[in-house]
């Protein structure tokens, strides 16, 4: 789904912090929707159902398999110490 003229990117919060600011120099048309740690998600620095998004793309690291939202992305039975 396109944001106005802006194509919708899901990014780790970590990732955000780390590289947004590099993100959003060589793609300043993108719209960036964050995954917090707890699942939740925000764009341009509001919450916002996971209903109410499809982002087309994402980039993410390894930060998301560890921590409270790694169980967004492997089932239970694989995550080992849950």
């Amino acid at each position: 789904m396109v944001y106005g003229d802006r194509m919708l990117v899901l990014v780790s919060e970590a990732v955000h912090r780390d590289h947004g600011e590099r993100l959003a120099a060589v793609a300043p048309e993108a719209a960036w929707l964050r995954l917090q740690d707890d699942g939740s998600l925000v764009l341009d620095d509001a919450p916002v159902a996971a209903a109410d998004v499809a982002p087309e793309a994402a980039f993410v690291s390894n930060d998301v398999f560890y921590g409270p939202v790694k169980a967004m992305f492997l089932p239970d039975r694989y995550i080992k110490g849950t």
